[in-house]
């Protein structure tokens, strides 16, 4: 059956854009932190794992977990023309094994949490794409000299799952450099996909598949500074919500256009996460090398500037 022709609301109101989405003078900034193995498989099996019945299936690896402040200053559809729109965002990507049955493995990316404060990028990136974006405010240094060197993601919370809980606004993840307040200057170090991810190879150590016990060389995994990014996509039902009228897996790709700048972040920072139970950060990506209730070292930090292009997603399972 062929697929019907989708209803712009352009000119009404458009919310979910038509892409490619092209991405001018992004900053984008990487913490890493180390996790426990264990519990992020724990998260993986009880949603991306119950998907396919065993066709698909995804193996957390490497020991630690990403996250990535990102300031996109133009971001516009250059097919279904509106304008553009600057937009703050912070994402968490779980590097991955994708197997699947009479294919070689694959390295992946999984964004479980993701929080952006443009609507247009939420509605298209959670329709097209699958991911779990929620709306939230973003506090990212641009004046190097002179803002706190702080990274703040802020959005509604539940501190406990109950009906009378009524939600507060608050700052759920903050990165703060702890040996000075400023940033200051910005070094760059690389020139190329290629030495981004030897340096983050070379800081993070050997990244090794839990479940196979195998050891992986990210560079020979990776080949460019976006690993394609894996999206359970899902709406629900509209007469049993506990069923999905759709459910599929979603490849999707950044294309870098332009590297314009990239290096280690200097100095030592620290990763905090306010604990509640509508988003329980440190449980799911199992957050290690705590230095205090709900505070953890950073191992790796990092910067790159740049300009990119968000293409259509690739289906590589859909349930009938």
């Amino acid at each position: 059956m062929a697929q019907p022709t989708y209803i712009s609301f352009l000119h009404h109101g458009e919310a979910s854009v038509e892409l490619p989405v092209s991405i001018t003078n992004a900053m984008f900034y990487g913490f890493a932190v180390a996790s426990d193995g264990a519990k992020v498989q724990k998260f993986l099996d009880s949603t991306l794992n119950r998907v396919t019945g065993g066709d698909i299936t995804y193996s957390f690896f490497g020991g630690h977990v990403l996250f990535a402040f990102v300031y996109c200053p133009h971001a516009t559809s250059p097919t279904e023309i509106i304008g553009y729109e600057p937009d703050h965002e912070m994402l968490t990507f779980v590097p991955v094994i994708q197997r699947k049955k009479g294919e070689l493995p694959q390295l992946r990316s999984w964004v479980p949490y993701l929080f952006i404060d443009s609507g247009l990028g939420l509605v298209t990136g959670r329709d097209v794409w699958g991911y779990n974006k929620t709306k939230g405010e973003m506090r990212i240094p641009k004046d190097l000299q002179n803002d706190p060197a702080e990274f703040v993601a802020a959005t509604m919370i539940y501190p406990t799952l109950d009906s009378s809980t009524r939600g507060q606004f608050v700052d759920l993840v903050t990165v703060k450099r702890t040996d000075q307040k400023t940033l200051e200057t910005l070094r760059p170090d690389w020139i190329s996909s290629a030495h981004i991810m030897g340096a983050i190879n070379d800081a993070l150590g050997d990244w090794i598949d839990v479940l196979k016990r195998e050891t992986h060389d990210f560079l020979k995994l990776a080949t460019g500074i976006f690993v394609p990014t894996v999206n359970l996509k899902q709406f629900r039902d509209e007469e049993n919500n506990t069923l999905a009228c759709y459910q599929s897996l979603v490849d999707c790709e950044a294309q870098m256009t332009k590297l314009k700048g990239a290096g280690t972040l200097p100095g030592k920072y620290e990763l905090s996460v306010t604990p509640c139970q509508s988003h329980q950060i440190e449980e799911d990506l199992g957050l290690s090398d705590l230095v205090g209730k709900g505070r953890h070292s950073v191992r790796f930090a990092f910067w790159v500037n740049m300009d990119f292009t968000n293409p259509p997603g690739r289906r590589i399972w859909k349930a009938s």
